[in-house]
């Protein structure tokens, strides 16, 4: 046996009990369009139909009908007699022209991109490789992706300066280092405009666009996630352009992630089997500047396992 065959063989001791769905399925709860109880949320300039999730001691969890989760003073809630019901595609497109007015907006089968006027379809394209690369490995694997309710939404900033001007405004970040994000809470990529050829941008933004994907289908939820352990899994495995499109890739090492595989590939089978304990059991090692690198590694290799 090869050594990463043998690695990947280690992988399973562990977990040998765990389904390959396992990496795509989290409980997930059901979309509530259509819902016989209905509320508004009113606050200043906000007033949608909105669904509530759950109470806590700090505000209340709701999902509005332009796709945000937001966390509320139970106060701005009113019942309503209509249903929830998310905003349409249009009505997302036109407040997007309103928000971003110096940008445009390209409308895909999935998605509507926000980028700087004339960049064409580069964007669309890869958004709509990777969702196309989920669906070939779903039914792959006898997963049924749900169609989501609300459209996904990629913002491209113009520069990395942009990208962080347009977060701060929102009350939310971009590290220094990164390329891109998902944000759970406004269901939104955020990243900013970067040459066909910057591979390593372009698989951030690759794993990122899988995140999104996979909380709006069906296969992660976006109240009660999965552990960090499945999700970045999950999106690691679609840095690879192979995984984004596997209809092209039919070899296994074309699926693979090689800065994922060569660096699980120069570990002994003691830190392996510490790396995959350490990712299902604690989520703070992905936030660890020590261990970060290790710990997207064994994610991606699991995943990869399963998914194979």
């Amino acid at each position: 046996m090869s050594r990463s065959a043998h690695g990947l063989a280690l992988v399973m001791r562990p977990i040998v009990f765990v389904p390959a769905c396992l990496i795509f399925l989290a409980t997930s709860v059901a979309s509530p369009a259509g819902e016989a109880v209905g509320w508004r949320y009113r606050e200043g300039a906000f007033d949608l139909s909105a669904h509530v999730f759950r109470h806590y001691s700090d505000g209340t969890r709701i999902l509005t009908s332009d796709g945000e989760l937001r966390l509320v003073d139970a106060s701005f809630l009113e019942p309503s007699d209509d249903p929830f019901e998310p905003l349409s595609v249009q009505e997302v497109e036109s407040a997007l022209r309103r928000e971003f007015a110096s940008y445009e907006v390209r409308r895909t089968q999935h998605f509507l991109i926000v980028q700087p006027r004339g960049r064409g379809d580069q964007w669309a394209w890869l958004f709509e490789r990777v969702h196309r690369g989920v669906g070939d490995l779903c039914r792959r694997c006898g997963v049924e992706m749900r169609e989501g309710a609300f459209p996904m939404v990629a913002v491209i900033a113009a520069t990395r300066r942009g990208c962080r001007d347009m977060l701060r405004r929102r009350g939310e970040t971009l590290g220094p280092e990164a390329a891109g994000y998902y944000f759970l809470t406004n269901n939104r990529v955020y990243t900013f405009d970067v040459d066909a050829g910057d591979t390593g941008t372009l698989a951030v933004l690759r794993h990122e666009a899988a995140h999104q994907i996979a909380y709006n289908f069906g296969l992660h939820d976006r109240i009660d996630h999965p552990g960090r352990g499945i999700s970045e899994g999950f999106g690691s495995l679609f840095e690879s352009p192979g995984m984004a499109d596997n209809r092209r890739s039919a070899t296994r090492d074309h699926r693979a992630t090689p800065r994922y595989l060569n660096r699980v590939r120069r570990w002994s089978e003691e830190h392996l089997l510490h790396m995959i304990d350490a990712v299902i059991a604690d989520p703070d090692v992905f936030d660890d500047p020590k261990f970060s690198g290790d710990a997207y590694s064994a994610a991606w290799l699991i995943a990869f396992y399963l998914s194979e």
